[in-house]
């Protein structure tokens, strides 16, 4: 089902379309903002706000190429929830006080001392999110028995291994070789008194180091393709 709300002048939501499909995909959201084109006119200026979803994204650029597309302030705090970790609401705050600024001074005021929590905040890399993600999966159906404080045993699907969280070793090896939680630690990690999957994870893979790496001078990246020299003669370098 597809939605499209339009806020009147005492700012009071107010219902402009719904449509109804088969499938989420973007072909029907091309359907039905086609439809919506039609209802309001050519000529009329629309602004979109949605929530992250790049089917919708595609939609907009191609159907309304000129207009304005922001999206929904409650999608992007739920983003830095899963980036920052659920405990730490000092970043979401900052970034509630900067939704809600009512002048520009104090928005950059605000987006300032956002962009310093966030550095500061924990979360990890996309790269190990989804490396945790696919472990996730995986061990969904694993077993774990505590067997001494801190340790526990996981049944896998092919072989039984055992993890001590406060050594940080398992005696599979994926923990200690990669520094990311392997299925037998997350499945250990299932027990109520037990900490966050993140924290397990090692400090050199954190959102932190990465920006602190690559914002340095140090690191020079490489620009796109588009954008390289290529000289007019070529040499060609055989091997030795």
């Amino acid at each position: 089902m597809y939605f499209a709300v339009a806020l009147d002048g005492n700012h009071e939501p107010l219902l402009l379309a719904i449509g109804l499909g088969t499938l989420e995909c973007e072909g029907s959201w091309r359907w039905f903002m086609m439809k919506l084109k039609e209802c309001l006119g050519e000529d009329t200026e629309v602004g979109f706000i949605s929530n992250l979803c790049d089917k919708i994204d595609f939609t907009v650029q191609s159907v309304y190429p000129d207009s304005y597309h922001g999206y929904c302030p409650k999608d992007i705090a739920r983003k830095i929830r899963d980036s920052v970790g659920h405990n730490d609401t000092e970043v979401e705050t900052l970034f509630w006080k900067s939704c809600n600024a009512y002048s520009v001074h104090d928005f950059y005021m605000c987006l300032e001392r956002l962009q310093s929590a966030w550095r500061l905040s924990g979360g990890v890399t996309p790269y190990v999110e989804n490396k945790v993600q696919k472990r996730v999966n995986k061990s969904y159906n694993w077993m774990s028995r505590r067997l001494y404080e801190d340790i526990f045993e996981v049944d896998g699907n092919f072989a039984t291994s055992k993890v001590q969280l406060e050594r940080r070793v398992c005696s599979c090896g994926k923990w200690q070789k990669s520094g990311i939680p392997c299925g037998h630690v997350i499945a250990s990690l299932r027990t109520p008194t037990s900490e966050a999957i993140h924290e397990m994870v090692d400090y050199k893979f954190t959102a932190f180091v990465y920006r602190l790496a690559f914002g340095s001078e140090l690191v020079n990246s490489i620009p796109s393709h588009v954008h390289w020299e290529i000289p007019n003669e070529m040499a060609v370098l055989l091997h030795p």
